[in-house]
């Protein structure tokens, strides 16, 4: 699951850019992001793949962030209230880390690749740098 720039009418708002004062690569942040679900696993696409969608949701205003999340839900195919009350409080765990050690960093994912073999996974990030929408009256 990616953003879609063009869906959300967002498309004049960003630019591809090269992000000031950060010198680290994206992929290397989100896995750092991410450490608190690879603990209680092996760090996979799956592991990976939340962590992305929990960061930039952790961007989004509140009825914009509910949006992706009940679109990264239908799209995981588990529609269980179980599964929706583990991702919810998944997901707000890791709001608290993205506010608490990564503030500063607006990088937003819109697409990316993962790659795994026997001795590594290859991770790739093309990410703009997210701008919150004015509100409109």
């Amino acid at each position: 699951m990616f953003y879609d720039l063009e869906k959300n009418n967002r498309m004049d708002d960003h630019m591809f850019f090269q992000h000031k004062g950060l010198n680290n690569k994206l992929s290397e942040v989100i896995t750092d992001y991410a450490q608190p679900l690879i603990k209680h696993t092996d760090i996979n696409s799956k592991i990976m793949t939340m962590s992305i969608i929990c960061w930039n949701a952790s961007l989004m205003e509140k009825e914009e962030q509910q949006d992706y999340l009940n679109q990264a839900i239908a799209q995981s195919g588990n529609n269980s209230e179980a599964f929706k009350s583990d991702f919810y409080n998944m997901f707000n765990m890791m709001y608290k880390r993205k506010q608490k050690h990564f503030k500063s960093d607006n990088r937003l994912v819109v697409d990316y690749s993962l790659s795994e073999n026997a001795e590594s996974l290859r991770f790739k990030i093309l990410a703009i740098q997210y701008k919150k929408q004015p509100d409109h009256q």
